[in-house]
């Protein structure tokens, strides 16, 4: 027998929120828990997981250690021993502060770029949120568009300073360089161009608008987005809206179709389906998820956007949207009460027959 090893650092409200520093990896070291050493001779599982620890705990060391490793080539052959060692004896050190130590030297070595390495450790490590920032930074950097992509669909909650980072720079990269990425993540999208972005770059900058956020630490992040990209973000967003609710307008007229046309309809999705299953195709946010976006940089922003002359135009465009859309709802809900009045005065008494005698009393009005 023997105890699971890992480690529990003190925490705070920064470091959860990704805004606390890590410690180097000289004040981290030498944080991985031993086994309990029972005494039980017949066993050797005990001793052969003592030895796989002291083993990961060295190439660790290794691989943390720049004066050691200072070559990609015994980097490379270090990182992968130390993989190799830790999926054959089913290691549980990655729950360790040194698996977050290797990390760090990948994401910030500046003689060479760990691009494998890197990627094998987002698919076997839980990684912690005060170290995303750096990857996010580092990927960024090094124009990792397809990693970064996967990286931030990968994990359930993004620190709102990474997710504008990432959106920043999908705004203002190349679309060369996302329609590249695009094609190395199997991104097939049959659309025409959209302003004010393309058909790529609209697909990256919706994957970050679709992540989950609190709207207070979003809003202060959002005040390092350079003015312009904010105005061209909320013209996208104000196009997005007006897509969705034309949507919403030309589902409600549109009308019952012949039992044929439905058949070729139904049989067209399912082949629609099975090629969504296969590709990712452009998924849009939804109304709800817009309309926190445009309320979050409009906040985030609202001084320049009321002083600038070249946000005028788009905000009346936003207003007359959104202006038409309470309108809209406010005659639901005056029809709503009507027809709860309705309703009432129309229903009918469901009949309910008990056996095969029933007697009911029928009230004339």
């Amino acid at each position: 027998m023997y105890m699971i090893p890992y480690t529990c650092q003190k925490s705070s409200v920064s470091s959860i929120l990704g805004q606390h520093q890590q410690l180097t990896s000289g004040e981290s070291r030498h944080t991985l828990p031993k086994c309990m050493k029972w005494p039980i001779e017949s066993d050797n599982s005990i001793k052969v997981q003592v030895s796989n620890q002291q083993k990961t705990e060295e190439l660790a060391s290794l691989l943390c250690d720049q004066d050691k490793t200072k070559t990609y080539k015994k980097f490379k052959a270090t990182f992968w021993e130390l993989i190799e060692c830790v999926k054959e004896f089913r290691s549980m050190w990655y729950m360790s502060q040194l698996f977050t130590d290797v990390l760090t030297r990948c994401v910030t070595e500046t003689n060479f770029w760990p691009i494998k390495e890197i990627t094998e450790l987002m698919q076997v490590y839980s990684m912690p949120v005060s170290l995303m920032s750096k990857v996010v930074d580092a990927l960024i950097q090094h124009d990792e568009v397809s990693l970064l992509h996967t990286f931030l669909q990968s994990v359930s909650e993004v620190p709102e300073a990474c997710l504008c980072k990432a959106l920043q720079y999908y705004i203002t990269a190349e679309n060369e360089v996302l329609t590249k990425a695009a094609k190395n993540l199997q991104i097939d999208i049959s659309s025409n161009e959209r302003k004010p972005f393309g058909v790529h770059k609209s697909y990256f900058v919706n994957s970050v608008l679709r992540e989950g956020f609190n709207d207070i630490f979003l809003v202060d992040c959002l005040k390092s987005l350079n003015f312009k990209n904010v105005l061209v973000l909320l013209e996208h967003l104000h196009q997005m809206l007006g897509d969705k609710l034309e949507e919403i307008g030309s589902e409600e007229d549109e009308t019952e179709n012949g039992d044929e046309e439905m058949e070729k309809e139904d049989e067209m999705e399912k082949e629609e389906d099975q090629q969504d299953r296969k590709i990712p195709t452009l998924q849009q946010p939804t109304v709800g998820q817009i309309a926190d976006w445009i309320c979050v940089t409009l906040d985030a922003h609202i001084t320049q956007l009321i002083i600038s002359p070249d946000a005028r135009l788009l905000l009346i465009n936003l207003h007359t949207c959104v202006a038409s859309q309470v309108q809209f709802y406010d005659e639901l809900s005056s029809l709503e009460a009507l027809l709860d009045q309705l309703k009432a005065k129309c229903s009918v008494t469901s009949k309910k027959a008990v056996g095969q005698y029933c007697v009911e009393v029928l009230h004339i009005h």
